[in-house]
């Protein structure tokens, strides 16, 4: 989302504090509580905070949003509901936080209004850095193949209607493949990808919205300097036991040698004691 998508959130805050005040995805948020049970959870495109709501009594909630009325209504929506989150006016491609900050994070109907692919990259990026390993984020974009969109292109303008007149937000429409990829290329393991809990056909690639649920692999746990260290052990060992089977061969390529000018047969089995401990019989 570039800078001059700002006012037009702006300005659809107070519409959309009336038309949305409670979220479509509450199905699939209450499911993802219960799944979750606690931890430090970060709604990034938070709007007016409707979608903090089934998380409200167990985690540590944090939103971003890039613009400050959206945050102003998120405000009174807490204040009416009973409950708070930490705010802060934010770019999704740029997140003010520490690597591995938080548990989980939701990004509902926000990375589709990033109006390019370098853009969409760096906040799946973003959103993978502030994830601790094993951390898990659920992500809604819109999709290309619902009915009403399948002769329009991927990047589009849809109009908000409201009484000031229609106002244009950009829009990308992805495809499941698309999406999938995009989070697999930016290191996440994909575990689910689904419709909308209201969507009624067999088929979900016509549905309205893509529904993901990811994870950040364990395997992150380790920091860099920590890998590194593992690997130098790791060839430290390969290089020792290298060592050790070249000197088995080596004696045994010499007992050889000696058998055949005619030595007795009967020599000594020799034991070589490796450096890890270990016996090699030669």
């Amino acid at each position: 989302m570039s800078n001059n998508q700002i006012p037009t959130f702006d300005r659809i805050a107070p519409g959309w504090y009336n038309f949305r005040h409670h979220t479509i995805f509450r199905a699939e948020l209450e499911a993802l509580a219960r799944r979750w049970t606690r931890g430090k959870l970060l709604n990034i495109g938070c709007g007016h905070g409707a979608d903090f709501l089934p998380f409200k009594d167990n985690f540590e909630l944090t939103g971003i949003d890039i613009s400050s009325e959206m945050l102003k209504y998120a405000e009174k929506f807490m204040d009416k509901h009973g409950f708070s989150a930490l705010l802060k006016q934010a770019d999704m491609r740029s997140l003010p936080f520490a690597d591995m900050s938080f548990d989980f994070t939701i990004v509902v109907a926000s990375l589709h209004h990033l109006e390019d692919r370098t853009s969409r990259e760096k906040a799946l990026k973003e959103i993978f850095r502030i994830l601790k390993p094993g951390g898990e984020a659920f992500i809604t974009v819109w999709n290309a193949w619902q009915p009403r969109f399948i002769f329009r292109k991927r990047d589009t303008l849809i109009p908000w209607r409201s009484k000031e007149g229609n106002i244009n937000r950009f829009y990308h429409l992805y495809s499941y493949d698309e999406l999938e990829g995009a989070l697999r290329l930016a290191g996440f393991e994909i575990l689910d990808s689904f419709p909308e809990s209201t969507y009624r056909f067999p088929l979900k690639y016509f549905s309205k919205n893509i529904c993901l649920l990811v994870k950040k692999p364990m395997k992150d746990l380790f920091s860099k300097h920590q890998t590194d260290n593992i690997d130098s052990k790791i060839c430290d060992r390969s290089e020792r036991l290298v060592k050790e089977r070249y000197l088995c061969w080596s004696i045994l390529h010499a007992r050889s040698a000696i058998l055949a000018v005619g030595f007795p047969s009967q020599m000594p089995i020799i034991l070589v004691l490796t450096n890890a401990g270990n016996a090699a019989l030669c």
